[in-house]
């Protein structure tokens, strides 16, 4: 393991996201970004092909652990001016203007934009951030990498001085002025996290930015998004584990389940995860959820243990739990937690009303989580049966449309899965068809 130490000389951090926001804790890749940063401005190529060597590796490593210092809004004004460029004749009348001594041009920043550009930031009540990498790296690259981040002079924006140092690290201690922040994989998460070809997209904006090539000068920055993958951090650790079923005492006809997963989603702690278990896959399915699953991190401060979760989740939705008088295959957690390569949608699932997109967009999804690729087989946007409802688009306004797939994998995959956008809601839920499944009794 090495840890990123990113030491603020303010306590304070300007570093916004993609909507502008300010960004808490720092998305990975903008410490990799910062890094890479650094490897450029390392001037014996030696060094510098070790550092970029180390980042390399980096991308191909799981998500970080972050250590980071409690942080309130600081409520600074929604946009900023920046005027920090010089006049262009220094005589002595502008001698004395606050613009005199705002130049950026010792940093090699000197600036003419004044654009109006969103702020935003976070004040903090310590001054260290540890980015824990859990990744083994030989001696002489992390030496590499720590020259690299001597070289970055801020961290966030530039009005976040910072020093930066990498080295080997174990696990932290946890302290009381820090909170540890833990990631999840989230189609819907704000933060950027980084993947393999990551290094790619920084290579080609460096190269379009530094590059001598005119034509490569005047193209437009790569987009972030196929670049990169988006994650959630919270304060839960999500462990793997088993997932705790509750049947449900009346079964809910499947039209009603949106509904039930919107309430229920609001009261869920962070890192769990609720799925819609219905009666598919056999001649006598008819397509009604007869449980729930969870799935997450039972040790969770306000919870001691997975089934006041459950319990409480359920109540609130309204629903009642307990030992129905018929189970099904439904009920058995290995139903959807199996190990396969075939899987069909037991509940819709919202991706791009195009089929061919569609396609793209579910492999490239797979691939991405599980690393192997996918076949989808069969796309259909109507029901496969009567019992399977089309769910309400209420509320629902950016076009996408409702699908029932079947899709092959090349290499097993453990379940639950679920697929494409709005699965929090429900959506997209996976059940693997080569299991054998028995009547209900």
């Amino acid at each position: 393991m090495i840890a990123v130490t990113i030491t603020l000389l303010r306590p304070a951090f300007h570093g916004l996201d993609s909507q502008g926001q300010a960004q808490w804790p720092p998305a990975p890749v903008r410490v990799l970004g910062a890094l890479k940063a650094g490897a450029h401005a390392l001037e014996d190529s030696h060094t510098a092909d070790l550092a970029h060597a180390a980042i390399a590796r980096i991308a191909g490593s799981p998500p970080p652990v972050i250590h980071a210092p409690d942080a309130v809004d600081l409520e600074v004004p929604g946009t900023y001016t920046d005027r920090t460029s010089l006049p262009e004749k220094l005589t002595k009348s502008n001698d004395s203007k606050p613009e005199r001594f705002l130049g950026l041009q010792l940093f090699g920043m000197d600036s003419k934009n004044r654009d109006l550009k969103p702020q935003g930031g976070m004040a903090l009540d310590g001054r260290v951030i540890d980015v824990l990498i859990d990744i083994d790296l030989p001696s002489d690259e992390t030496a590499a990498l720590d020259a690299a981040a001597a070289l970055i002079p801020y961290f966030g924006r530039s009005q976040d001085p910072a020093m930066i140092e990498v080295r080997h690290a174990e696990l932290l201690p946890a302290s009381p002025t820090r909170v540890s922040w833990y990631p999840r994989e989230d189609a819907a998460g704000r933060t950027r996290g980084w993947q393999p070809n990551t290094i790619e997209w920084m290579d080609e904006n460096y190269a379009r930015v530094f590059g001598e090539d005119p034509a490569l000068n005047a193209l437009p920055p790569l987009p972030a998004g196929a670049y990169t993958r988006t994650l959630t951090y919270s304060p839960v650790r999500v462990r793997p584990g088993s997932m705790t079923v509750v049947p449900l005492e009346f079964p809910v006809e499947q039209h009603r389940v949106r509904k039930l997963f919107l309430e229920m989603a609001q009261d869920l702690p962070s890192g769990w995860r609720a799925f819609p278990l219905t009666v598919s896959g056999h001649t006598a399915s008819d397509g009604r959820l007869v449980g729930i699953g969870f799935l997450g991190n039972g040790g969770h401060a306000d919870y001691s243990s997975p089934a006041m979760v459950v319990a409480d989740a359920v109540a609130r939705s309204g629903l009642r739990g307990g030992r129905p008088v018929r189970l099904s295959a439904a009920h058995e957690p290995r139903t959807w937690e199996r190990v396969s390569r075939r899987w069909v949608s037991t509940t819709p699932l919202r991706a791009f009303p195009d089929p061919r997109v569609l396609a793209f967009v579910i492999t490239q999804e797979i691939a991405d989580r599980y690393g192997t690729t996918a076949i989808v087989q069969e796309a259909q946007a109507s029901p496969v049966s009567a019992q399977d409802h089309r769910w309400s688009g209420e509320g629902l306004t950016d076009g996408l449309g409702q699908w029932w797939l079947s899709i092959e994998t090349a290499d097993e995959i453990k379940g639950p899965l679920m697929l494409g956008a709005s699965t929090e809601q429900g959506f997209g839920m996976f059940r693997p068809t080569d299991h054998v499944t028995r009547s209900q009794s």
